[in-house]
């Protein structure tokens, strides 16, 4: 699922929530207690292997990213 929502610098910012092995293998970057990082192979595996953890444990979990400006696609809405 995604929504077009205007960001604080008024620009058209795209927010996706689904499975996570779909949204995580597309992400560029991530955002961590010390700002925004560059997402590597190795933190896509630590975080699909958590995600796996608590669904063994019978969680459900989504992922949810951003799309800063989303450009072409905020004109969907419009």
């Amino acid at each position: 699922m995604s929504t077009i929502v205007t960001g604080y610098k008024n620009t058209k910012d795209m927010l996706l929530k689904g499975a996570p092995d779909r949204i995580i293998e597309k992400c560029t970057k991530f955002m961590s207690f010390e700002g925004t990082k560059e997402m590597t192979a190795q933190n896509k595996k630590e975080l699909l292997d958590q995600v796996s953890k608590l669904a063994s444990e019978g969680l459900r979990c989504l992922a949810i990213a951003e799309i800063p400006n989303a450009g072409a696609l905020s004109d969907i809405t419009e």
